[in-house]
């Protein structure tokens, strides 16, 4: 992705408390406001990381069965992947046992724990078809100084893969930045509107001064760009028992 003049966080934000006019020409910001800005700017930033439409891309995780009920997900987990996912937007499977062209076959989602618990049989092991994504927050604190907290999720697949099978699930991609105030801009360029803008509005916020009518404007006109950017709608798939007749299509070759 292009870097818009390698900026970083700590320019944005003084951008954004300029846009607030919070900030006067020549002026500098307190370290004290600075870091407080520092957090606005990371809480919208993970608000985000959890609306698809903000997120540019998907990313394909991968693993092999390994015969457990469920598994864990986010950093360190047996699902290794930061940040922890909100949802899985789909899922897939193929058999390591196949030969010459691999198949992939798709797992439907259980979209709720009640729905997971209407299955009978849960430690079955045999063809997967469903996944059920529990996004608990189960935060574990490590003794490190300072300390580092650690969220985890737990992945159901049902029935249960084992190593003869490789998982493939799918979610957002992360969105990167920032990590200090002096992290590099690594979003999209056309992202660097939206932050701005967005943040001055939350700089008004916290220090209670009315935003300019434009700044609300640009604000919106930004993430309306991004939302109409990033927008995938997949086609409706109708369910088996209303489907009529049989054919070939190249995601499900078997025609039903």
């Amino acid at each position: 992705m292009p870097v818009l003049n390698a900026q970083t966080a700590r320019d944005f934000i003084n951008l954004s408390l300029k846009e607030a006019q919070i900030l006067g020409v020549g002026q500098t910001a307190l370290a004290e406001d600075m870091n407080d800005c520092f957090v606005l700017l990371q809480r919208m930033t993970n608000l985000w990381q959890r609306r698809r439409w903000m997120v540019p891309s998907l990313t394909d995780i991968s693993t092999l069965g390994n015969g457990n009920i469920s598994n864990t997900v986010g950093p360190g987990g047996y699902w290794n992947i930061t940040p922890r996912p909100r949802t899985f937007r789909a899922g897939y499977f193929i058999q390591n046992t196949q030969s010459g062209v691999p198949v992939s076959l798709p797992l439907s989602q259980v979209f709720s724990y009640e729905d997971y618990a209407r299955i009978t049989v849960k430690p079955l092991v045999t063809f997967p078809e469903l996944f059920f994504y529990d996004n608990q927050n189960n935060a574990t604190v490590s003794g490190a100084v300072p300390p580092v907290v650690t969220s985890l999720g737990n992945l159901f697949i049902w029935p249960i893969p084992d190593a003869t099978y490789t998982v493939h699930m799918i979610c957002e991609s992360d969105l990167g930045w920032p990590n200090t105030l002096d992290s590099e801009f690594t979003m999209p360029e056309e992202y660097a509107e939206a932050v701005h803008y967005n943040l001055a509005l939350r700089i008004c916020s916290m220090y209670q001064v009315d935003p300019k009518p434009s700044t609300g404007g640009l604000a919106k006109v930004a993430l309306n760009t991004i939302k109409m950017n990033n927008t995938q709608i997949p086609e409706l798939v109708m369910p088996p028992g209303l489907r009529q007749g049989k054919a070939f299509n190249i995601f499900n070759p078997d025609g039903y």
